[in-house]
């Protein structure tokens, strides 16, 4: 999301205080590092400055587009995207899994080996004897199939 961020501020023609790209890209790379090798506070810490990253870069493009209207329009969106990723927590709800598809909704498979699938349900209907597409349906949420019958 701070790269995101910065390449629309870049385009815009807005000059930002730091981007933080190299510290971004170090932490990034040593918090994968120390996840491997099972050092998980070492590797929270780097989530940590990760998201500090993200949260200067918001606030730098909020201070610097406070006063034109234009500029606010075009950041709106992203903005509340990286608040909404600065705030969130493990067990929050809604959380948004894709940042260029924020549709995007995460599946309970019930496997231990994948988890979870990301993206959205769909029911494809075809023919018997040709297997041409008669009907698509997309079902959004986590939809189960399984009727439930009384007995």
């Amino acid at each position: 999301m701070r790269e995101k961020l910065v390449a629309i501020a870049k385009d815009l023609g807005l000059e930002l205080r730091q981007s933080y790209l190299y510290k971004s890209k170090r932490a990034l790379v040593m918090q994968g590092r120390y996840a491997h090798a099972r050092q998980m506070k070492r590797a929270k810490k780097e989530v940590k400055k990760l998201k500090n990253y993200l949260g200067c870069v918001v606030r730098d493009i909020e201070r610097k587009v406070s006063g034109n209207g234009e500029l606010k329009e075009h950041f709106s969106k992203d903005i509340e995207m990286a608040n909404q990723l600065y705030v969130q927590k493990r067990n929050d709800k809604k959380k948004p899994y894709s940042l260029h598809a924020p549709e995007v909704e995460r599946i309970s498979k019930g496997k231990a080996h994948k988890k979870y699938e990301f993206g959205c349900k769909v029911g494809i209907t075809t023919t018997s004897k040709d297997n041409f597409v008669v009907g698509a349906m997309a079902f959004h949420g986590n939809p189960s199939f399984k009727t439930k019958t009384k007995r």
